[in-house]
């Protein structure tokens, strides 16, 4: 967000209050923290001139476009950061490092990941598995070409 700032690059974001919904645009973010208050604050012009002061609200940052990522579903996520690919017929463990999550115009939810093991074409395992691990070997049941293969 700081870089994009700094780039001169507008951050929008959408608040949703009620069964209404409004624009905000990031005007800039604290340069400190206080103590005892995790994150990092930001400055938003409003364009609902009505909302209130002070006034608690759900808001949704849409940050600048990253490269080099994958989408994936949170359920292919195994712990915080590991996710498995299929590599001839059989299960590989890998370590992801999450960038971002992202919510569609339908309202679907997926997670951006960044690794270097994923390669193009190969295929990452999108549903869970309780006894999921490297070396088990799988059977590719019609792969979700929008999800499961990596572009």
């Amino acid at each position: 967000m700081r870089r994009a700032l700094a780039d001169g690059r507008a951050l929008h974001a959408r608040i949703n209050v009620s069964d209404d919904a409004s624009g905000a645009t990031l005007v800039r973010l604290a340069a400190t923290v206080d103590t005892g208050r995790p994150g990092v604050e930001g400055l938003f012009q409003v364009a609902n001139p009505t909302l209130e002061l002070g006034r608690a609200v759900s808001m949704t940052l849409s940050l600048p476009p990253v490269v080099d990522v994958v989408r994936v579903p949170i359920q292919a996520i195994y712990g915080q950061d590991r996710l498995f690919v299929v590599e001839d017929d059989r299960l590989l463990a890998i370590p992801v490092e999450r960038m971002g999550e992202l919510h569609d115009a339908d309202g679907q939810y997926s997670v951006l990941v960044r690794a270097d093991r994923l390669q193009a074409g190969g295929l990452v395992m999108t549903s869970q598995l309780t006894n999921a691990m490297t070396g088990l070997k799988v059977e590719v049941n019609e792969p979700s070409p929008e999800l499961a293969r990596v572009d």
